[in-house]
C-alpha cells in the first residue's frame, strides 16, 4: 500500500473545505491551481499524510468577537488549548506547599509605623539623612554662614610644590599694579581673616563692596602700597598659608550662596606678617624681568636653597614656612658668583658634548673647515688684485 493513495474515512482540512459562519467556504486545503477531486485524493505534488479525527482534533474556526466601538485590538487565541497552563506548578515547590507573599499595603502597617515611613520617604528627609548621618546640623542663620570644612588641607610637600611652581611661572597679562589688603569681620571672628587684592588705587572702594554684598562691617587690618604685580603677590600669600584656608558660603541676597575661598583661620598678626613678607620680596627683589619671566638668577638660587633642605610630608607646615623665609632672603655676592660659575660649567658641558658627538667624523669636519677657510682666503686675494 502507498500512503496518501486511499480516501480518508473522515473529511479533513486537507480534503474538504470547512464550513464557517454564514455558509461561506473560507479555508481550502487544495491548491488553487489544482481543482478538488471527488475521491478526496491529494495531488502528487502536495501529498500529505491523512489526519484522523479520532486521533487528531480539528481546530474550530469561528469569527472573533470584535467591538467596533473600542480601539483595543481583539485578542487572538491559540486554536489548540495548552493543557499545562491550568496545571502549572513550580519546580522549587513540588508539593505545592508554598504560598506567594502578598504585597504589603499601607493598611496592613501599624499607623505609627506608616506615618514614620511616609515621613522618611520624602526627598527632603532622605537628603537630610544623607547629609546628617550622625547628628542633626542646627539651622544656620543668614548672618552666620556655615564654614565648609570638607576640603582637606594640602600636605606640606604639595603646598611647597605649588608655591614653587607659581613663583617660577611667567606673569599673566592680568598681573598689573594694585593693592593687597587684609580685613576681618569683628562680629564673626570664626570666619578668620580675608586676604584680597584690587587694581584700584583707592582700595577702600573695594572694601565697601564687600560690606554691601556680604552685609557686614569690615575691619581693615593692613593694606600694601601700590605693587607692580598685586595679583601674583596675593596668590603667593594664599599658597603660603593654604593649610589654614576655610571656605564658607555667603547666603546674603547679593551673594546668593557664593563660596568665599579667600578666608583663613589665622590671627591678624600672622596674616599681616605673611603679606608683608611677599610684599617685600616682590617690591624690593624684583624677581621678574621685562619679559615677565622669572629671573634666572633667582631661579637658580631658589633651586639651590630648596635642594639643601627638601620638604617632605613628615615635616610640618610651620617648618615649610620657615624654610621659605630663608629662601626669600636677598641675594648676596656669593649667590651671583655661584650663578656665573654654574653658567660657565654649563657652557663647558655643552662644548664637550658637541666635540664628543663629532669626534667619529673629525677628519671630515676638519676637511670641510679647511676648504671653507681656503675659499675665503682665495676670494680675498682675488678682490685685492682687482683693486690694484
Amino acid at each position: 500500500m502507498f500512503p496518501g493513495r486511499f480516501p480518508s474515512p473522515t473529511p479533513t482540512r486537507e480534503s474538504t473545505p470547512i464550513e464557517s459562519i454564514e455558509g461561506r467556504h473560507d479555508v481550502f486545503a487544495t491548491s488553487p491551481r489544482q481543482p478538488a477531486t471527488p475521491d478526496y485524493t491529494a495531488p502528487e505534488t502536495s501529498r500529505k499524510r491523512p489526519r484522523f479525527a479520532e486521533v487528531q482534533s480539528e481546530p474550530i474556526i469561528s469569527r472573533p468577537n470584535v467591538d467596533h466601538y473600542s480601539n483595543t485590538p481583539p485578542a487572538v487565541s491559540s486554536p489548540t488549548p495548552n493543557p499545562r497552563k491550568t496545571n502549572n506548578r513550580r519546580v522549587s515547590d513540588p508539593l505545592r506547599t508554598g504560598r506567594r507573599k502578598g504585597r504589603q499595603r499601607d493598611d496592613d502597617v501599624v499607623p505609627n509605623q506608616r506615618d514614620q515611613w511616609r515621613v522618611f520617604s520624602t526627598p527632603a528627609m532622605l537628603s537630610s539623612l544623607r547629609r546628617n548621618s550622625v547628628s542633626e546640623t542646627p539651622p544656620s542663620d543668614d548672618h552666620t554662614p556655615p564654614i565648609n570644612n570638607n576640603k582637606s588641607p594640602p600636605t606640606p610637600r604639595d603646598a611647597d610644590t605649588k608655591l614653587y611652581n607659581k613663583l617660577t611661572s611667567p606673569l599673566s597679562p592680568s598681573d598689573t599694579d594694585g593693592v593687597v589688603y587684609v580685613l576681618a569681620d569683628p562680629l564673626r571672628k570664626e570666619l578668620g581673616i580675608k586676604i584680597g587684592y584690587t587694581t584700584c588705587l583707592d582700595y577702600t572702594a573695594r572694601i565697601k563692596q564687600h560690606a554691601e554684598s556680604c552685609e557686614f562691617t569690615p575691619q581693615e587690618l593692613y593694606a600694601t602700597q601700590s605693587l607692580s604685580h598685586c595679583k601674583r603677590t596675593e596668590i603667593l600669600a594664599h599658597l603660603d598659608i593654604a593649610d589654614r584656608c576655610k571656605h564658607w558660603e555667603c547666603k546674603t541676597k547679593k551673594c546668593d550662596g557664593t563660596t568665599h575661598k579667600e578666608w583663613f583661620q589665622v590671627d591678624k598678626d600672622f596674616a599681616v606678617r605673611t603679606v608683608k613678607k611677599w610684599e617685600a620680596f616682590m617690591d624690593v627683589q624684583r624677581p621678574y624681568d621685562i619679559r615677565k619671566e622669572f629671573n634666572p638668577v633667582w631661579k637658580y638660587v631658589v633651586q639651590q636653597r630648596r635642594t639643601g633642605n627638601p620638604v617632605d610630608n613628615n615635616a610640618s607646615h610651620e617648618a615649610r614656612r620657615k624654610q621659605w623665609d630663608e629662601i626669600l632672603v636677598p641675594l648676596t655676592y656669593r649667590d651671583y658668583i655661584s650663578f656665573v660659575a654654574h653658567l660657565a660649567l654649563q657652557l663647558w658641558y655643552t662644548v664637550l658634548a658637541t666635540l664628543l658627538s663629532i669626534w667619529p667624523h673629525i677628519w671630515q669636519a676638519v676637511t670641510v673647515v679647511y676648504g671653507f677657510v681656503t675659499v675665503l682666503s682665495q676670494s680675498r686675494k682675488i678682490s685685492l688684485r682687482k683693486k690694484i
